[in-house]
């Protein structure tokens, strides 16, 4: 199925569900989760 799946994410509740998905996707295929954190822009 993926062999590598990518995540950017701020890690807000409102990407909880994403991630989950994201997590199964990679579990079930048996690939690699790369996480990237984005940070809110200041300013």
């Amino acid at each position: 199925m993926f062999e590598r799946v990518f995540y950017p994410s701020d890690f807000s509740k409102t990407f909880d569900v994403a991630f989950a998905h994201k997590l199964k996707t990679t579990l079930a295929s048996r690939g690699q989760l790369a996480v990237l954190h984005m940070m809110p822009e200041v300013g």
